[in-house]
């Protein structure tokens, strides 16, 4: 959300690599049949979309399948902001924004001028993970243990934007952050 509100203040061209990911698992024939290969035909409903809360459950209970599922899909992810990062060089080129949730974890910072955090409180990530991606709480603190934890996170980051309040308060922080990229 963060990114897409910044997008409406400053030029910019922007990547989710969520977004990238989604897009890979619902329709790259060769990233489902790798899938296939890693997981077994379970990873796919008959209608040929993955079922995520499957694919979540195992590679939350098993590292070796979260690594073989990584390897499928990071190097995929990374060309594609690659990609687009390339055409953003340039004195006249827009911005490049890309949202990464493990840009830490997958040792990507140096690659960027600067990094924003988006934190929030442990129990507003667990309730969205849950509204948001229809987790319970087993499966929510699995997923979270899988990730660097939030603080260091936080310490990593050049910015940090709080968003356990309001849009209003989301968007005021965004105002904030969007005059410091501008100037």
């Amino acid at each position: 959300m963060v990114c897409g509100l910044l997008a409406l203040r400053v030029p910019c061209t922007t990547f989710s690599a969520d977004m990238e990911n989604n897009r890979l698992l619902a329709s790259d024939p060769s990233v489902r049949t790798e899938i296939l290969c890693l997981l077994g035909d379970e990873a796919y409903d008959d209608d040929g979309s993955p079922d995520r809360e499957w694919i979540r459950e195992r590679i939350t209970s098993d590292i070796t399948l979260k690594e073989g599922l990584e390897s499928i899909l990071h190097p995929r992810i990374r060309k594609g902001w690659e990609n687009q990062a390339s055409a953003c060089r340039g004195p006249e080129a827009p911005l490049f924004l890309a949202e990464m949730p493990l840009l830490f974890e997958n040792g990507l910072r140096n690659h960027f001028d600067f990094a924003v955090v988006v934190g929030c409180s442990e129990s507003v990530r667990r309730e969205r993970l849950a509204s948001h991606r229809g987790m319970n709480g087993t499966t929510a603190s699995r997923w979270l243990c899988l990730q660097m934890p939030q603080v260091e996170k936080c310490l990593l980051a050049d910015h940090l934007i709080w968003n356990d309040g309001s849009l209003a308060c989301l968007e005021s922080q965004t105002d904030l952050l969007s005059s410091l990229i501008l100037s």
